[in-house]
């Protein structure tokens, strides 16, 4: 039996819609050197929910990597 990713009920906590207002927002947040606790807290979503918004922002070429990382420098 495969596993599929993001079946399990324990998943139910990871957002996967964003509105253009959201998407804008954490791209600016990215850009300014805002760390993962402040990107979470403006966007009020969890660290898993960021991190893979940040792989599918990254994959698209939406942003590019930063020295700081997740974790900014703010």
């Amino acid at each position: 039996m495969n596993y599929i990713l993001f079946t399990s009920p324990k998943h139910e906590s990871i957002k996967f819609d964003f509105t253009q207002e959201q998407i804008k927002l954490f791209r600016k947040l990215w850009k300014d050197g805002a760390g993962h606790s402040k990107i979470c807290e403006e966007l009020k979503i969890n660290k898993n929910t960021l991190a893979l918004l940040i792989i599918d922002q990254s994959v698209v070429g939406a942003i590019d990597n930063r020295p700081s990382g997740i974790f900014g420098d703010k």
